[in-house]
C-alpha cells in the first residue's frame, strides 16, 4: 500500500483552465451578439427598403395624379369651346368617374354667376391612394365674327335698308316703347318685306348665321328670312317661322353659303309669305360662323385645392 500523498494540480494550472473556459464564453457571446446585430441590420435594411419604395410609389402616383388634373382642365376647356350646347347648360354637380391612363377623373362645371360664358371648373384626379384637385376659370371663345349688316338695329334711321317687292311699300323708322323699328305698310303684292345689301366679298364655303326679330302686324302670320342672289334671282336659304301674328320672333338659321353668281346684287331680306301684311322689323344680323376652339384658361386662375368637396361614392 502506497502511503503517497494525493498529486495536486498547481495553482498556476488551475488558473489555466479557468481562464480558457471564461474565454470560450466569451466568444460564444461574442458570435451571439454579432449575429443577433448582423440579423437587426437586414431586417431594419429590409424595412427601410420598403419603406423607400412605398414612398416612392406614392409619389409617382401623386406626381401621375397632377398630370391627369391637368389634362381634365385641357379637355374641359375644349369642350366648352367646342360644344355650345354643352356650355349653355352644363350638368349640374360632379361628373365622372371617367377612366384616364392609371387614375379616374371627376369634373364639375359650373357657370360664373353675373359673367356669361365665364365658366368654374374643378377637376379631381385620383391615381391609387394620391388624389390631387385642380380648380380653373375658364372662359368660352367667340362663336360668330363681326356683323355683316349695316345699321341692322335701325338706330340711325333705316337706309341703306330698302323696301322689297312692292314699290308702293312704305319704309319707314317708327318708336315702339322703348325701341325703333323698322316697318314697312300699304303694299298691294305678296311675299314682299325689306331687304339689306350684303358684302360683296363674303367668302363661299363659309358658314353664316342669319337672324331677325320681326312680327307680322296685319294680314299673315308667317315669316320668312333668307339671302338672296338678285342675278339669277336664286334664293340661296330661307326660313320660315308661323304662326306668329302679333308677337315678336327671332328667326335664326345657319348656312354654308354656295359659290354664287359673281355679277349682281345679294341681300339679306326678311318678308312676309302672305298676301299684304303688314310687318314690322326690329333688328336683322348676319354673321360668320367661327370655327371652334378651346375655351381660355384665364390667367392667374389656376390653383390646387384640399379634397374638401368629393363626389358620391369617393
Amino acid at each position: 500500500m502506497s502511503l503517497r500523498p494525493p498529486r495536486s494540480v498547481p495553482p498556476r494550472r488551475r488558473a489555466c483552465r479557468t481562464c480558457r473556459a471564461r474565454r470560450g464564453g466569451s466568444v460564444y457571446l461574442l458570435v451571439l451578439g454579432t449575429s443577433a446585430m448582423v440579423a437587426i441590420l437586414g431586417i431594419s435594411g429590409l424595412l427601410a427598403a420598403r419603406l423607400v419604395r412605398a414612398t416612392a410609389a406614392l409619389g409617382t402616383d401623386a406626381a401621375v395624379a397632377e398630370s391627369l388634373a391637368v389634362a381634365g382642365v385641357a379637355a374641359a376647356a375644349n369642350r366648352l369651346g367646342r360644344d355650345a350646347a354643352f356650355a349653355a347648360a352644363p350638368p349640374a354637380g360632379w361628373a365622372g368617374p371617367e377612366p384616364l391612363g392609371e387614375g379616374s377623373l371627376h369634373t364639375k362645371v359650373e357657370p360664373e354667376p353675373g359673367s356669361p360664358g365665364v365658366h368654374r371648373v374643378r377637376v379631381r384626379a385620383q391615381v391609387g391612394d394620391s388624389v390631387r384637385v385642380l380648380a380653373a376659370t375658364l372662359r368660352e371663345p367667340p362663336r360668330l365674327g363681326p356683323e355683316l349688316l349695316p345699321n341692322p338695329s335701325f338706330e340711325h334711321g333705316v337706309a341703306p335698308t330698302l323696301g322689297r317687292g312692292d314699290e308702293d311699300a312704305e319704309l319707314r323708322r317708327v318708336r315702339l316703347g322703348g325701341r325703333r323699328v323698322a316697318e314697312l305698310d300699304d303694299r298691294d303684292e305678296p311675299s314682299d318685306g325689306l331687304e339689306v345689301p350684303m358684302p360683296a366679298d363674303l367668302l363661299t364655303d363659309a358658314t353664316f348665321r342669319l337672324a331677325a326679330t320681326a312680327r307680322v302686324t296685319s294680314g299673315g302670320d308667317h315669316l320668312r328670312v333668307g339671302l338672296e342672289a338678285r342675278a339669277l334671282h336664286l334664293v340661296v336659304q330661307q326660313a320660315v317661322v308661323g304662326p306668329v301674328a302679333g308677337a315678336f320672333v327671332t328667326i335664326v338659321d345657319d348656312l354654308t353659303l354656295p359659290p354664287l353668281p359673281p355679277l349682281g346684287s345679294r341681300y339679306f331680306f326678311v318678308e312676309t309669305r302672305d298676301g299684304t301684311a303688314g310687318l314690322q322689323v326690329d333688328s336683322v344680323s348676319l354673321r360668320r360662323v367661327l370655327d371652334p376652339v378651346a375655351a381660355e384658361v384665364l390667367p392667374g386662375s389656376l390653383r390646387w385645392l384640399a379634397d374638401d368637396d368629393r363626389p358620391a361614392g369617393a
